[in-house]
């Protein structure tokens, strides 16, 4: 479905006198996320998950490497090209407040993708955003309400719906549950599991939390500092990891008595 080869991202800051620093913020990564599959990048703040999801969204370009979707390759592309990629590829946000706009009720949130789809006609947008609602458990009666006026994990789920709306086939999760209570993340991921069954979709999840990971994830990337340390599916890696930093990971991770 996607692919990452060989991708690197140097960020440069010049000082106030000239010269400045670089710092790679991704080493030459190589990833693929399969049809129907989550793949889960893991790493600390700072070692380049959220960089490699920017890349993925086409909102940055990687300084060399590839980005391919459906064989495609899509690292430069523009213009309908570009519109055609982020239609299929969708984000989902870790600030579930800072993500919607507090001005809009969430019907008018969920009516701008249909929007800008342009192949939905007008009569049918209150008709799919409360299917969209009922998909996600949210009643429809929310629909007038402000996004203050929803708790976290409901304006979590709308992010969601958002996103949904646009028929993608793959959707960025950037730590879509670290801002969540415990009981609320289990019921939000329970939602997306679902979600990826009933519509075959696709997930590349950013997190910190290998416990979460082992749980959501098919495929794991650890990454520390940029650099790749450790890529297998999610059964290999926790019984057989091949890197020291990911074994420390593991070590800390809390145990279930």
């Amino acid at each position: 479905m996607l692919e990452l080869d060989a991708i690197t991202k140097v960020f440069r800051k010049r000082g106030p006198f000239g010269g400045g620093r670089s710092t790679v913020a991704l080493d030459r990564i190589s990833v693929r996320i399969g049809d129907g599959r989550t793949l889960g990048v893991i790493g600390e703040s700072g070692s380049g998950k959220s960089t490699l999801a920017r890349i993925a969204l086409r909102m940055i370009a990687p300084d060399s490497g590839t980005v391919r979707f459906g064989g495609r390759d899509i690292t430069r592309v523009s213009g309908k090209a570009l519109r055609d990629f982020r239609r299929k590829v969708q984000p989902v946000f870790q600030d579930s407040a800072g993500a919607l706009d507090p001005r809009m009720t969430i019907a008018r949130i969920l009516r701008e993708p249909l929007m800008l789809r342009g192949d939905v006609p007008r009569a049918e947008w209150s008709k799919r955003i409360t299917d969209i609602l009922t998909a996600i458990d949210l009643s429809p009666a929310l629909r007038d309400r402000y996004p203050r006026q929803l708790s976290g994990g409901q304006r979590q789920r709308i992010g969601i719906a958002r996103a949904l709306l646009m028929e993608p086939e793959i959707l960025i999760l950037d730590e879509p549950v670290s801002a969540l209570d415990v009981s609320v993340q289990a019921n939000v991921l329970n939602l997306l599991r679902d979600l990826q069954r009933d519509r075959g979709l696709s997930y590349l999840f950013i997190g910190h939390d290998l416990s979460i990971a082992e749980y959501f994830c098919d495929d794991i990337l650890v990454l520390h500092n940029g650099v790749q340390k450790d890529f297998a599916d999610a059964e290999t890696l926790f019984r057989d990891p091949k890197d020291d930093y990911t074994r420390t990971l593991l070590a800390a991770m809390p145990r279930q008595l």
